[in-house]
């Protein structure tokens, strides 16, 4: 999990140089700031989900379980 709003830096450069270092570990964005331009911005930048603040236990509990099936299924 991954806050976009990260004590002196953006949550959204820290994926993107994940992303440039091929890091393949799904990111989930998490932000209390939601907006179309963020989340597509997210998404776009290698996000795999995006929750918005205040989000439930289980949201983030389907996340990881779609994330792992996917990658013992080979498409994560």
């Amino acid at each position: 999990m991954l806050d976009v709003g990260l004590p002196g830096h953006s949550g959204l450069e820290v994926l993107k140089r994940l992303r440039a270092h091929r890091a393949g570990v799904p990111v989930i964005m998490v932000t209390g700031q939601y907006g179309r331009q963020l989340r597509e911005g997210a998404l776009r930048a290698g996000a795999a989900t995006f929750l918005t603040k205040p989000f439930r236990i289980a949201d983030v509990r389907a996340a990881i379980d779609q994330h792992l099936r996917a990658s013992t299924e080979g498409k994560g």
